[in-house]
């Protein structure tokens, strides 16, 4: 009996081992899942997007998490929450509600297959991919929309805010929020053209909109998964005349007209003066003009 050691000594050995077990664990899974950031400018579209990841139950989707963190934090917060599923800056949370029970959100975190967060603070996209993050499979989605269609949808929501800035709705202020989101826009499609296919993808709102199954199949194919059969249920729900989806701020809404709004909705002085400031954006993605001659 001499040579067994007493419950009080085995008691620290069981614990630093289970802890040991448990840290493994958590590195193994947070090392297996696949991270994935959906970058996206103010009124894009983005909430269609992240739809399409909010309705798969393998996903873990954090919808806008550096609301309430300062500019010089966003890279931290970002790798916080890839790294450890966790940070303090976790703004409007998921649609999924799975917040609103913290005991669960490190768990479900963790487990999910897919970690998906959607920024729109974020200027550059490149940001998103100088992260210093554990994992090896880490993918950016960058979603890109007619800046007519951007800008229109902005000027029907003057107030809101995006990343601290109020929209000028003047015609000046059009000019140079078009300006600024074309610029971007042309910068980021240059660096991910000259990135790997693997690690980064395009996606247009217009086709998001009028081929949403089409391309969430193009969407899971590029993480290397099948569609979800949940997120094939969700469009069929969402596609059914006269249905609305219920989830937080998503409507079923006649893509070709939300498409064609701009075309009524802004004058043409307006169009021209967007047309202007994105040229080279507008031949990069193939939109046509539609500014009458100006006067």
């Amino acid at each position: 009996m001499s040579g067994l050691l007493p419950l009080s000594h085995l008691l620290p050995i069981f614990l630093l081992q289970a802890f040991h077990t448990w840290g493994l664990e958590i590195e193994v899974n947070l090392k297996k899942q696949q991270a994935v950031f959906l970058h996206c400018s103010f009124r894009t579209g983005s909430s269609l997007l992240g739809e399409l990841f909010n309705n798969n139950p393998k996903s873990f989707y954090v919808f806008e998490p550096l609301i309430g963190a300062p500019p010089e934090r966003y890279t931290h917060v970002l790798e916080d929450i890839v790294n450890t599923c966790s940070s303090k800056y976790w703004g409007l949370m998921d649609r999924s509600n799975s917040f609103k029970d913290n005991s669960t959100v490190f768990s479900n975190c963790l487990f999910s297959k897919l970690l998906v967060i959607k920024t729109i603070r974020v200027r550059e996209v490149r940001q998103l991919l100088t992260l210093t993050l554990w994992r090896h499979q880490t993918r950016v989605i960058h979603l890109v929309r007619d800046p007519r269609g951007v800008l229109y949808s902005r000027l029907r929501y003057p107030r809101l805010h995006s990343g601290g800035m109020v929209f000028d709705s003047s015609v000046a202020g059009v000019e140079e929020a078009a300006a600024m989101y074309c610029e971007q826009g042309v910068r980021d499609a240059r660096f991910l053209r000259s990135l790997s296919q693997r690690e980064t993808l395009q996606v247009k709102f217009e086709d998001l909109a009028t081929k949403t199954g089409e391309v969430a199949d193009y969407i899971y194919t590029f993480l290397g998964e099948l569609t979800p059969t949940e997120i094939t249920l969700w469009l069929a729900r969402l596609n059914s005349p006269g249905t609305k989806d219920p989830s937080w701020r998503s409507t079923k809404q006649d893509p070709d007209k939300v498409l064609r709004k701009w075309r009524s909705g802004l004058s043409n002085e307006q169009i021209c003066v967007i047309e202007r400031s994105c040229e080279e954006f507008l031949k990069m993605f193939g939109y046509e003009r539609n500014c009458l001659r100006e006067q």
